[in-house]
């Protein structure tokens, strides 16, 4: 009776411990074959797929070819001594086109004192008056414009670089026709050269006005567009001459451009310009945009997700491939190109695998 006393805890603990094996793990009481269940990890699909880098930057759609039109008021004023800049006069805008408006050969820019001036196609600017006996290449750009608008109807003047009477007559013609005193004399403010026909941007004076010499009137710009926007230093080697970039408008209407400017700035960064491909049906002259382009880094490549790597202290990648009889296996993987969250692997792995990839 006094032995059974002795034993009695040891049994009760037994009894426990035997308890607590079998809530836990009945098997390990009966099957002496079993094995201990796999711990359960997550997994991914090794794939294939093509590997790039995505970049945005703010933009603006603007009209190409943008040029600012002058007051030439010295000599509209008659006072032919000034110089743009000079002092002289000040006159009052009686007329001026819009904003928007479509300027071609012969139509009136604008009037000061109801003194037209006139777009005409041509390169070379209007710097100098013009009247009979003056000779050059301006000479001959002015009687090819009035020639064109119809003001030679006998077919009297040869078109060149002399300044004859008949070009004056043509001339006392087409000033009589946009309500100009017919002088017979072009004067340099008379006319603005433009290359072909242009859109009206921003007009930076309004009817009533007083403007002064060489004070800007208008931006005269082609009716393509164009994109431009800045990419920093890191990233300017993600876009190149050629590229396609998108455009998302404030529509969220998305357009694409195609890059052909990049010029270099002070900072290592880049202004990037890109003509549209697409009909932009918005008219204002400067449209905020978001751009976006991409960067292939490699494609068609052996992948796996980033957190499926494993790094040893001496560098080397591994990967855990589970096995069609679910044991799991470390494979030597050499990484290479990475993006959003997957990375390129090379080794003994192929498409289909299930890695671990916590």
């Amino acid at each position: 009776m006094r032995n059974l006393r002795r034993i009695a805890p040891f049994v009760l603990v037994g009894i426990a411990i035997a308890l607590i094996a079998f809530i836990y793990e009945p098997r390990n009481l009966f099957d002496n074959n079993s094995v201990p269940v796999a711990e359960e990890r997550d997994t991914s699909t090794v794939v294939t797929r093509s590997l790039g880098q995505s970049f945005t930057a703010d933009g603006m759609v603007v009209y190409t070819n943008a040029t600012t039109a002058f007051v030439r008021l010295e000599t509209q004023s008659s006072a032919a001594s000034a110089t743009p800049g000079s002092g002289s006069l000040p006159s009052v805008v009686t007329q001026i086109v819009s904003e928007g408006a479509t300027v071609d050969r012969g139509d009136v820019l604008w009037r000061l004192g109801n003194e037209p001036t006139v777009a005409l196609f041509g390169e070379l600017p209007n710097y100098r008056d013009l009247g009979r006996g003056d000779e050059g290449a301006d000479v001959l750009q002015l009687e090819t414009n009035l020639v064109a608008l119809g003001f030679d109807p006998d077919d009297t003047i040869t078109v060149d670089e002399t300044f004859t009477t008949n070009t004056e007559a043509m001339v006392e013609r087409w000033q009589d026709s946009i309500g100009a005193e017919p002088t017979g004399r072009v004067d340099a403010g008379a006319v603005v050269y433009i290359a072909d026909t242009r859109r009206v941007g921003p007009v930076s004076v309004a009817v009533g006005d007083s403007v002064a010499a060489a004070d800007a009137m208008m931006t005269l710009t082609a009716n393509d567009r164009e994109v431009t926007f800045s990419v920093l230093a890191a990233e300017r080697g993600t876009v190149t001459d050629g590229d396609r970039v998108d455009i998302r408008l404030p529509d969220r209407t998305t357009l694409t451009a195609v890059v052909h400017s990049i010029v270099i700035d002070d900072t290592g960064g880049a202004s990037v310009t890109a003509q549209t491909e697409d009909v932009i049906q918005a008219v204002a002259d400067q449209i905020p945009v978001t751009i976006a382009w991409s960067r292939e880094l490699a494609s068609d490549v052996v992948t796996v997700p980033e957190s499926a790597l494993i790094r040893t202290d001496s560098g080397q990648y591994n990967v855990e491939v589970r096995g069609p009889d679910g044991m799991d296996r470390l494979v030597p993987v050499e990484a290479a190109a990475s993006a959003d969250g997957w990375v390129e692997v090379i080794g003994d792995i192929s498409p289909g695998d299930e890695v671990i990839a916590p």
